[in-house]
């Protein structure tokens, strides 16, 4: 079961750049890697809340699979935009 969480930023990955929600990130409680929440694993990590660990040997291999599959999307769709522009 999957379940969500809001926490703290932890200290550790604080940033200006990462302050969605006055401070909070949403985490949730899963066993799978989650490409599209950026330092989630992390915030899960420094509250000591149960998730995959995108930094484990076992876990590496997978996680780096699906951020370049999500690169490749994004890169399509930011290649037709730039198409689209510069044709009008």
């Amino acid at each position: 079961m999957t379940s969500l969480v809001i926490v703290d930023i932890p200290a550790e990955i604080k940033h200006i750049a990462l302050d969605p929600k006055e401070g909070k990130l949403e985490v949730y409680d899963t066993e799978s890697f989650q490409v599209n929440r950026p330092f989630m694993h992390e915030a899960a990590y420094y509250h000591g809340l149960n998730t995959l660990y995108p930094w484990h040997p076992d876990e590496q291999k997978a996680c780096i699979t699906a951020i370049f599959n999500l690169w490749k999307e994004k890169r399509t769709e930011i290649e037709a935009a730039i198409q689209k522009k510069i044709r009008t």
